[in-house]
């Protein structure tokens, strides 16, 4: 069995492991490929890992059932020294891997840095984690109501349903409330990744890609996402709602309920949300341009001043 000291990247090994790619419909992390290749490099078959290629077969179409096989046949992850080690010649393992990748035919990737994901070009990928957080933000400002984590998943999984069926049979067609869901609809990115031909029934799909597992394992990083214009129930641990929500609600208990009173407290929430949509949406362009958002803060200070 070959040293992992000694492992670098070779054509055959990154063709072996596009065999995987184009076998099995996942999308898959780098970390996921790294050791996916270390496993390929380990066998000292022709075969990519008979064994594990049989349970794959056998539990497919279990991702996480995936990754585990190459543990349980004690193919062990390699750590981030022996990742990143420069055999003499060679660029670090990723590097070179990631280079082949990308410009392998039939081979997709999908996001930036850590995010990034790669897949056959026949596999459905799903949404990109900020997609998923503006639907989050349309459920609960649309709801305007305390809500649990699972509360949120119930409503928005309709919505990233739909939308893949919009994108898939012509374009969304759908109107959503939200600015911040409106822009993650226009990128020209979307559309070109979700436009299929993809291998797999749609129906049964979503329902394996976005489970409630999933939806909780991603939850914390939503929830960050949504810091700006969502906020935790005081005393009520799991509970979120909305700040525009909690304009109309502080003037709940005022003696004067008129349907003036209820309509300016209508209004003013309506404009807060919308102010916190359009500051959200562009520090979010900020960050994609790589500037600090911390840049419009004296802006935004000089409309208090006056």
């Amino acid at each position: 069995m070959t040293e992992h000291s000694d492992v670098y990247f070779t054509y055959e090994n990154g063709e072996k492991l596009v065999d995987i790619l184009k076998k099995y419909p996942f999308e898959f992390t780098p970390d996921n490929l790294i050791l996916f290749y270390f496993g390929i490099n380990d066998s000292e078959s022709s075969d990519v890992v008979p064994k594990i290629q049989e349970m794959l077969d056998r539990d497919y179409p279990s991702k996480q059932v995936m990754v585990q096989s190459f543990f349980m046949h004690r193919l062990r992850f390699p750590n981030r020294t022996e990742i990143t080690r420069r055999p003499v010649g060679k660029y670090n393992l990723w590097d070179d891997l990631k280079s082949f990748l990308d410009t392998y035919p039939g081979i997709v990737s999908w996001g930036n840095r850590r995010g990034i994901r790669y897949r056959h070009k026949s596999t459905r990928p799903r949404f990109l984690t900020s997609l998923v957080t503006e639907a989050c933000r349309e459920v609960l400002d649309e709801k305007k109501e305390k809500m649990s984590w699972r509360d949120v998943y119930n409503s928005v999984y309709p919505i990233l349903e739909k939308i893949h069926n919009e994108l898939e049979s012509g374009g969304i067609r759908s109107k959503y409330n939200g600015s911040g869901l409106k822009y993650e609809l226009s990128q020209n990115h979307l559309h070109q990744q979700l436009k299929g031909p993809f291998s797999n029934n749609i129906e049964e799909w979503v329902k394996t890609a976005y489970t409630e597992d999933w939806f909780y394992k991603n939850w914390s990083v939503i929830q960050r996402n949504l810091k700006d214009s969502v906020m935790h129930v005081e005393g009520e641990r799991g509970m979120w709602i909305s700040k525009s929500a909690t304009v109309t609600s502080d003037r709940s208990d005022d003696p004067d309920r008129s349907s003036d009173g209820r309509k300016r407290a209508m209004e003013l929430s309506k404009s807060e949300n919308k102010l916190w949509e359009v500051l959200h949406s562009t520090i979010k362009q900020y960050r994609e341009n790589n500037l600090d958002p911390k840049l419009l803060l004296p802006k935004i200070n000089i409309l208090f001043e006056n």
